[in-house]
Order: structure tokens, then C-alpha cells, then sequence
């Protein structure tokens, strides 16, 4: 009976609780429709919003990098400015805009003005020059900005295989150099008539895009130069900041440094195992004793001698790079040090250890009936062929 009843309470509770999520929803239908809201407008805006922040985000990209590229530009600008002043042509840099329609940013044209002088070329004739690029550029669907380097290039250096980038043929170009007996003015006669050939200027949908990403270039590089004091400072500032924080972990850590190298100075032994160990050890000096076979042969001489020298130089070479640090005691000499006297007391261990065992060799090599001990071929590797270990050693 207790068991029916809980279930019929169940039941009553149950649709008690249904109905008041029932109720609770019109309410809220009852609230949104008051305002004039329904959950499609609301997703709509939810979405919306999202558009607009992604477009946010994107914009501030854009800028991000344009003041990026824009800094960079105007770093280069600064240089290229100075030098562009120094030609003393207030006129020049108008004069190469119009020749290239506004499709070459002020930038590459102050540049390829400082090229053309330095090739000791007439800055009056450059505006025909560069026209001539830009009408390659757009016939041919080039880039404008190469076509003039390779025309300010390839005048200068007297090029032909450059000049055949904007066309110019190489054989017209000879025939023209006979009659003018410069190549300069050779190419000068030939862009004027391709040029007349062409016709006047017509802007075609390259030349605006070319031009408005001019105007981009050009905005970015004055950006830059307006904030290029600021960022110098800024510059300036976060580098005293890495300075100081690599002077302040200098300081913490050479004591360290400078203790680590006096214990490898103590423990010379335990180094010179170490640089032994690390120079091949045992396994290479079996390899060098390997290669005097017998020790019999005339050539275990020269062999002996050769790997003996090799030792030696790498040895002093180990001696020049430490005394090279002279009483630098800095963290980073100290550390170098410790590990190029490793290597070196590795190395006079292993040429130890080398001689050790060669005269091992030579010990089995002569004996009492070959003369061994006090006679005249005693004590030598290769038959008495004068090969004295311990002259050499």
C-alpha cells in the first residue's frame, strides 16, 4: 500500500514539475515577444556580433602588419633618403613618378636613382628609362619593379644578357653601338622609337592596381617614419632591458662558472679521462696501432712517426685556442677554457698511451737473436731500420 502511494506521489510531482516548465516557458516566449525578440533574431545577432569581431580581429591584423612593413620600410628609407638628397635633383623624384605612372613606389625609385648615378649614368635620361620598364611591365605582364631594376642594372653594368629582360635584343643592340659607339645611347634610340611605336600612355586595370598598392607602400613607409623616433626609444629601451638582464645573469652566474672551471683544474685527472674517453679512447688507439701491422716492415717508421705528428699538432692547436683567451676570465672563457683543457690533457693522455703501446710492440718485435738490447739494430720497429722509439717519442 506504502509502495502505490509513493508512485501516485511520484506522479503528482512529476506533473506538477511539468507543468511549471511549461509555464516557465511561455513566460519567457511571453517576455521576448514583449520585446520584440524571438531566438532567430537572437542567433542572427549572436552571429553578428561574431562577423564583426572576426572582422575586428582582422582589421587590427591588417594594421598590425602594415605598421610592422611600414617601420621596416621607413628603417631603409632613412638611408636611401640621405643618399637620394645628396644627387641634388629637387625635381628627380616627381619626374620618375610620372615616367612610371605612379606604379613604382617612392622607395624603389629614390633606389634605383642613387644605382643609376653610382654607374656614373645621366639622371636626365633615367624618366625615358623607366618608362620604357613600366610599358614592358604591362605588355608583357612582368613585374614592374624587376623591369626596372634590370633596365638601371643592365645600362650600368653594360649587360646584354640583363637588357634582354625588357626585350632588347642583343643583336639590335651591337648594330646600334656601330653607329652611336656607346651602349647606353644605343639602347636610348631604340626605346625612343618602341616607344613612339607604342603610342601615348593608356591606364589599363594592372596600372591601378600597381598604383593603388603604391599608395599603400608609400602610406606604410611615411607611418613608419612617423613613428620611427618612438620606436627608436622603444627599441632602445628594451635593449638596455636585455642588457641589463644579461649583465645582471653574468654576474649571478660566473661565480659558478669560475668555480666549475677551478674544480676542472683540480680534477685534472678525471678530465683527462674524460677527454680521452671523448677523442675515442682505447678503441682508436687499437685502430693506430692496428696500422703498424707487424711492426717489422720499413713502413712502420713512417707510420709511427706521421700518427705522432698528428698528436703534436693537434695538441698545440688545443695550446693556441687557450692561450688565445689570455686573462679574459669571463663566465663564457672560463667555460670555453675548461673544455679545451679537457680536450688537450685527453690528447696527452691518448699520445701517452699511444707510445706505451708501440713500444709494446716494438718490445715483441726485437729480440736477443735479432741483435735486441746494446747492438746496433736493438730497440727499433721495422727491422733496424732506424725507427728508435724513444728519439722520437
Amino acid at each position: 500500500m506504502g509502495s502505490a502511494t509513493s508512485i501516485i506521489r511520484l506522479s503528482l510531482q512529476s506533473n506538477q514539475y511539468e507543468q511549471g516548465l511549461r509555464g516557465a516557458k511561455r513566460q519567457f516566449e511571453d517576455f521576448t515577444a514583449s520585446i520584440g525578440i524571438n531566438m532567430k533574431k537572437m542567433t542572427a545577432y549572436g552571429l553578428a556580433a561574431g562577423a564583426a569581431a572576426s572582422a575586428i580581429n582582422g582589421l587590427t591584423s591588417a594594421i598590425s602588419e602594415a605598421f610592422t612593413e611600414g617601420a621596416r620600410m621607413a628603417k631603409e628609407m632613412e638611408g636611401v633618403r640621405a643618399a637620394f638628397k645628396r644627387l641634388d635633383q629637387p625635381n628627380l623624384l616627381n619626374n620618375l613618378r610620372e615616367a612610371t605612372h605612379g606604379t613604382v613606389n617612392d622607395l624603389e625609385l629614390m633606389k634605383q636613382a642613387v644605382k643609376f648615378d653610382n654607374f656614373n649614368l645621366s639622371l636626365e635620361q633615367m624618366g625615358s628609362f623607366l618608362a620604357f620598364a613600366q610599358q614592358q611591365a604591362k605588355d608583357t605582364g612582368q613585374d614592374v619593379n624587376y623591369l626596372v631594376d634590370s633596365i638601371v642594372t643592365g645600362l650600368g653594368r653594360k649587360s646584354l644578357p640583363i637588357l634582354d629582360n625588357l626585350g632588347l635584343s642583343a643583336t639590335e643592340i651591337r648594330e646600334r653601338m656601330k653607329e652611336t659607339g656607346d651602349m647606353t645611347k644605343a639602347v636610348a634610340q631604340i626605346i625612343e622609337e618602341r616607344m613612339a611605336a607604342a603610342g601615348g600612355y593608356v591606364e589599363t586595370a594592372s596600372d591601378r592596381a600597381a598604383k593603388a598598392t603604391v599608395e599603400l607602400e608609400n602610406a606604410m613607409t611615411s607611418l613608419g617614419e612617423t613613428f620611427a623616433p618612438l620606436v627608436g626609444a622603444s627599441d632602445s629601451l628594451w635593449n638596455s632591458i636585455k642588457i641589463g638582464a644579461i649583465n645582471a645573469l653574468n654576474t649571478a652566474v660566473r661565480p659558478l662558472i669560475q668555480a666549475l672551471a677551478e674544480a676542472g683544474t683540480l680534477g685534472a685527472g678525471a678530465r683527462a679521462t674524460a677527454g680521452f674517453n671523448n677523442l675515442g679512447g682505447n678503441s682508436k688507439i687499437d685502430r693506430m696501432i692496428g696500422r703498424l701491422g707487424n711492426g717489422k716492415s720499413a713502413g712502420a717508421y713512417s707510420i709511427y712517426k706521421q700518427q705522432l705528428s698528428e698528436f703534436d699538432r693537434y695538441i698545440n692547436n688545443k695550446q693556441f685556442q687557450i692561450a688565445a683567451f689570455g686573462n679574459d676570465n669571463s663566465g663564457i672563457a672560463q667555460s670555453a677554457k675548461t673544455r679545451l683543457k679537457t680536450e688537450l690533457d685527453g690528447a696527452l693522455r691518448m699520445r701517452e698511451e699511444y707510445i706505451r703501446r708501440a713500444q709494446e710492440l716494438h718490445n715483441k718485435v726485437v729480440s736477443p737473436q735479432d741483435g735486441g738490447g746494446s747492438g746496433s739494430g736493438g730497440g727499433k720497429i721495422g727491422g733496424g731500420k732506424g725507427f728508435d722509439i724513444a728519439s722520437i717519442a
